[in-house]
């Protein structure tokens, strides 16, 4: 029995040599993976991916359709804009008066417990 180590993740070459008897040499490929989990098994879960694209209201792409790539990305593209609708607060008078007088109020409850 014979321990060595810790070594870094990779594909190792043992080889013992028998001065005595037969055979003169023995020669052994060792593999050492690394302790964590995460990095085990690196490949892509094909039913994992499919089910995350599902969830995202995404959309899975395979080899093939690389190729029309454009038209899946500008359809998409077409179907976030018509969902997205965008207005700013500011073009709303009240929503500035409320803002601004909450930070008056502020202002006013600090310089009252003498904080400014």
């Amino acid at each position: 029995m014979a321990e060595a180590g810790p070594f870094a993740p990779g594909t190792y070459q043992v080889l013992l040599t028998n001065n005595v008897g037969r055979p003169a040499a023995l020669n052994l490929n060792v593999d050492v993976v690394s302790a964590s989990v995460e990095k085990r098994e690196l490949s892509a879960d094909p039913a994992l991916m499919q089910r995350l694209a599902e969830v995202s209201d995404g959309l899975k792409v395979t080899a093939p359709d690389v190729e029309k790539f454009d038209d899946v990305y500008r359809r998409w593209q077409e179907t976030r804009r018509m969902g997205q609708q965008e207005s700013t607060l500011w073009d709303r008078s009240w929503i500035l008066a409320v803002v601004v007088g909450l930070l008056g109020a502020e202002w006013w409850v600090r310089r009252r417990e003498g904080l400014v």
